[in-house]
């Protein structure tokens, strides 16, 4: 039978590693605070935290809410993370209706590329960030495929899209009008190419008002 004494100091030991780990974040934050792409790794994290029992409480949005505000000065300016200010701009904290509770569940979902049910199949990162395109047309258009579909290779995929009519580029041009984002990649899509082409893209929308969509495969292929 363990001693007693030996459970108080383990327990010790334990609140001990957690304020160091809590410290060496906090001077990780502050040595990087102008990176806002690390603030943003840290943002996803948790919101993988906050759903990973598939509910979202009223702490938990407090506790998000409280991050977004210590890191206003970097994140609301993010493409990829106005929407979170977007959505808690009419949020009372203290009279949270139903309706804007799903909401915000359902975004911290998108962001942090799982789901209810912690599959890791779907989308890399939720609708919240995608647009969508009532009848759907690329005869004519200028396409980027970016990420890997579910579809098949990606030379198929441009077989695809050119049948349809559609310019198919390899690398960024001010023109295009599509980004198609394919259904199998990892949920940790702000460490991947195809997560940088999402911001990008995301960024020209947001600070230059360009006319680039950014849609899914799933979008695209039931349009065939």
């Amino acid at each position: 039978m363990v001693q007693f004494w030996k459970i108080i100091d383990t327990l010790e030991y334990l609140e001990n590693i957690q304020d160091e780990i809590a410290e060496i974040s906090e001077e990780l934050i502050e040595t990087y605070y102008s990176d806002s792409e690390l603030l943003i790794n840290f943002l996803q994290g948790l919101c993988k935290g906050l759903i990973a029992d598939g509910r979202i409480e009223q702490e938990e949005i407090e506790c998000l809410y409280n991050y977004l505000v210590d890191y206003s000065g970097y994140l609301s300016r993010e493409p990829m993370c106005q929407i979170f200010y977007e959505t808690f701009k009419d949020v009372d904290l203290d009279n949270i209706s139903s309706n804007q509770k799903a909401k915000i569940k359902a975004l911290i979902t998108d962001f942090s590329g799982c789901d209810n049910q912690g599959s890791v199949d779907g989308l890399s990162i939720g609708s919240s960030f995608f647009d969508t395109v009532e009848g759907l047309d690329l005869s004519g258009k200028i396409i980027q495929l970016t990420g890997r579909f579910k579809y098949g290779t990606r030379s198929k995929c441009k077989a695809l899209a050119e049948s349809q009519g559609a310019i198919v580029l390899d690398d960024w041009r001010m023109d295009i009008d599509y980004l198609i984002v394919g259904n199998s990649n990892s949920r940790d899509w702000i460490y991947q190419s195809y997560g940088r082409k999402i911001e990008r893209a995301k960024e020209y929308q947001v600070k230059q008002n360009h006319k680039v969509k950014i849609i899914t495969e799933e979008q695209w292929i039931v349009e065939v």
